[in-house]
């Protein structure tokens, strides 16, 4: 089934747009309003769909003067437990020789094999490691366990953290780490159907193998966002009405680590306007949001904020978006990038106050550069960029059956993207995901074909020389 097959590309791809996801499109936020359109991506990408709205369930942005605060739920894994399924889950891979000569094969940076990971897993370069999850769907349904793991660079172990047994969707590009403590946001139960999901914040504890959860929200959406700023994560959710999985709000979350509580910080009505996502600044943050118009086109703007929610700035991006995006192979004119701006985003960060990067779940791949208002780089999605708490990467994704060709993986050095020194032992080994922590660790995942149309996956755990790529 295609489920399936999407699922398999999940597992062995990794954190590419296109398997970043569940194995299953889901809903998609409305886009412009104004064009009353049903905008449509790639076969692996989600329906873009214009939502009916009920002015009755709408809320004026506002910046509310006190925060309100609203109780965290919380669940502790138990390290016991976690060793006790990581065992099980060993024990069961040596009793077949075949199967784990095919795990996922982690090589440090001096090219040793240095470990394995479980079959399925999505990786993402953590400052002492990798942090992985293997999603297990039952056939015919769309949500399963998930395990969480974090492997060791220094003693090579690779530790089951925690379990959340019903998970519908990992938002795997929001992946943050903060204070040595690893985070994900994750919706619970079935994203397909019309009931109400929770949206919970997963934390992960490498050094005690441990795990909590914390409940976001009530009316959660799987394409959900998350930045690390003045020592707090902020946490962007589509609110979904009960029952009717309309989209009534935008909603940003603070969430604070030391006392374990969640508030909201900004509503933005969804009648006027959308987030599409959050990212760290030099002092504050920036959100990225469409501004709605009856009569007019939708507008893009970016929107920089102080740490306490003040907004400080707010800066159209229309013309510089729409010029890029016509660059794109495929793209026939305006409406073609007002429909792809109307899409959910992935990827967003703003570097050094002035270089924008933006990856949606269509086919566009920017990079800004917001002071001289044109593009660096614009591409579709046969490329992608990195994921993790890192700057941002631009590379190619490499498929089996291409001729051998060496890695195109670029990082912005002085406004301008610049190869990233990285060789493979021989061309037959395809990058697939590319991952970058903040203290530059790298983790460069490829695939290679095998006998009997079986795959070789391997991990490089690596670091790249500053003078060759720093910003």
């Amino acid at each position: 089934m295609k489920r399936n097959i999407l699922a398999c590309l999940l597992c062995l791809a990794v954190i590419t747009l296109s398997a970043c996801g569940s194995n299953q499109p889901l809903p998609e936020i409305s886009s412009a309003e104004s064009s009353h359109q049903t905008d449509k991506s790639d076969s692996q990408h989600p329906e873009n769909k214009t939502a009916s709205e009920d002015p009755g369930d709408k809320k004026t942005s506002e910046v509310p003067e006190d925060k309100t605060t609203s109780e965290a739920s919380a669940e502790k894994t138990s390290s016991e437990a976690a060793k006790d399924d990581a065992e099980q889950s060993e024990s069961h891979d040596e009793k077949d020789p075949k199967k784990d000569a095919l795990l996922p094969q982690i090589i440090d940076r001096y090219g040793d094999q240095v470990g394995t990971l479980p079959h399925g897993s999505v990786c993402t370069a953590v400052d002492s490691g990798i942090f992985s999850s293997v999603f297990e769907i039952p056939e015919g349904s769309y949500f399963g366990k998930a395990s969480y793991y974090f492997f060791n660079e220094k003693n090579h172990s690779n530790v089951l953290l925690g379990t959340l047994e019903d998970q519908g969707y990992e938002a795997v590009y929001a992946r943050t780490e903060l204070n040595g403590l690893l985070y994900t946001l994750a919706i619970s139960g079935n994203p397909m159907d019309k009931a109400a999901d929770k949206l919970l914040l997963l934390a992960f504890d490498p050094e005690n193998a441990a795990m909590e959860q914390f409940t976001v929200s009530e009316n959660g959406f799987p394409y959900a966002a998350m930045a690390a700023v003045d020592g707090k994560l902020l946490i962007m959710n589509h609110e979904m009405k009960e029952d009717t999985a309309k989209h009534t709000a935008d909603k940003l979350y603070e969430f604070d680590p030391a006392s374990k509580t969640i508030w909201e910080l900004l509503t933005f009505s969804a009648e006027k306007e959308s987030l599409r996502g959050v990212c760290a600044a030099e002092d504050g943050f920036y959100l990225l949001r469409l501004r709605f118009s009856e009569n007019s086109e939708p507008v893009l703007c970016l929107d920089s904020y102080s740490p306490e929610g003040k907004k400080a700035a707010e800066l159209e991006l229309n013309e510089t978006f729409i010029t890029a995006a016509l660059r794109i192979h495929g793209m026939t004119g305006r409406q073609d990038a007002l429909n792809e701006m109307g899409m959910n985003v992935s990827r967003f960060a703003v570097v050094g106050g002035r270089y924008l990067f933006y990856e949606n779940f269509g086919v566009v791949r920017l990079v800004l550069d917001l002071e001289k208002n044109e593009a660096i780089f614009a591409q579709d999605d046969l490329w992608t960029f990195s994921i993790g708490n890192g700057e941002p990467v631009v590379y190619r994704l490499q498929f089996l059956g291409e001729e051998p060709a060496e890695p195109e993986i670029f990082r912005l050095i002085k406004g301008e993207l610049v190869p990233v020194s990285f060789t493979l032992p021989d061309g037959s080994q395809k990058v697939q995901a590319v991952s970058r922590s903040l203290n530059d660790t790298w983790v460069i995942m490829t695939l290679e074909a095998a006998e009997g149309n079986q795959a070789i996956s391997r991990v490089y755990l690596t670091t790249i020389d500053p003078e060759e790529g720093a910003v």
